[in-house]
Parts: structure tokens; sequence; C-alpha cells
């Protein structure tokens, strides 16, 4: 799995992120956060967005979280995929695997069709937007780390390692194939 144990030893005031960091203690200060100061600050976010009127201090707020935090994220979950693990995932659950990435990709067809169909969109411009929403990435890999990270009341998690890794090798299947079809299909594109 690509993901590390828990630490079952850590005292329960520790960090959220010594379950997903693992080993590396530098990075492991670097991001003191609470799963409920996380949940907090989300929500924060979304009330300031609200009262703050748009102009610099959304500007300035926005700034620091696309250079800051968003990296940050990834760099984090980039930590936790154990490349060995998820080779032997592809390779022994490859079902799994290909049937995520087949669903997904399979229904941002569909959907970028039907639109297509609805708004009148010829054929290239479908594709484009077909092409355009395939990769996952940010949200994807969020809720597959919150799933991982949820457990009932038996101790079971709501996501297993193997969803996990299913869901790591999309995002780099998607996040790959995305940009490689938009830059084919945007030249079939007619000029204005």
């Amino acid at each position: 799995m690509g993901i590390p144990p828990p630490n079952t030893t850590r005292p329960q005031n520790s960090n959220f992120s010594a379950d997903q960091l693992g080993r590396n203690p530098f990075l492991l200060r670097l991001l003191p956060i609470s799963p409920e100061c996380s949940a907090l600050a989300f929500l924060a976010g979304l009330a300031l967005k609200r009262v703050i009127p748009a102009g610099f201090e959304i500007e300035s707020l926005e700034l620091v979280s696309r250079t800051l935090f968003i990296p940050v994220f990834f760099v984090a979950t980039g930590l936790l995929v154990n490349f060995g693990v998820l080779r032997d995932t592809v390779t022994s659950q490859w079902p799994l695997v290909f049937g995520l990435t087949g669903v997904l990709i399979l229904g941002k067809w569909v959907a970028a069709r039907l639109t297509g169909r609805f708004t009148g969109l010829d054929p290239a411009s479908t594709s484009v937007v077909w092409s355009l929403s395939i990769p996952q990435m940010a949200a994807t890999l969020a809720s597959a780390v919150v799933g991982y990270q949820v457990r009932n009341a038996a101790g079971e998690r709501l996501l297993d390692e193997r969803f996990i890794n299913a869901t790591l090798f999309m995002v780099v299947v998607t996040c790959v194939i995305g940009p490689v079809l938009t830059s084919r299909f945007i030249r079939r594109l007619s000029a204005p």
C-alpha cells in the first residue's frame, strides 16, 4: 500500500501529519495540523470568502493558498506513495485499478458528448471538453486520503489500501493522458 500504517503508539494529541508523512520529522514540524484544525480552517475559509469583499485581501489569500498550501498538500501526498506496493497493486488488483480508471474516463466522455449535443458544440470542441475534464488530482487525492483515515466503530477503514492504490494509479494516468489528448484535440479546432 502506498500509505504507511498509522503509528498506534503515538499520543492522542499528536499531529494529523504523523500518520501521513511517517518517518519525516522535518515535514512533521512544518505541518503541525490536526484533522480538527484542517476542517475548521476549511470552514473558516468558506466563511471568509463570503464576508471579505472582492479585492486585494481575497487575492492575497488565494495567492498564499495556491503558492504554499496546495503544493505542500501535493508534496505530502507524494511522500505517501510506495511505488513497489503500488506496482504490486496494479498487477494483482488490475480489474479494480483499470476498472476505476476506465469508468472515470468513459464517464467523462459520455458527459462531454451529452454536453456537446445539448449545447451544439462541434465534435472537435466536444473532444477538447472531454480531454480537459479527464485529469483528477486535488479533490480526488483529498477524498481518498480522508476516506483512508476514516474508521468505523469496529476500527475498519472506509477505503482500503487496494482502493487507495487504484486511486493513486488513476490520478497518475489521468494527469498524463488529459494534457496529451488536449494538445492533440486542440489542433483540430478551427481558428475563429
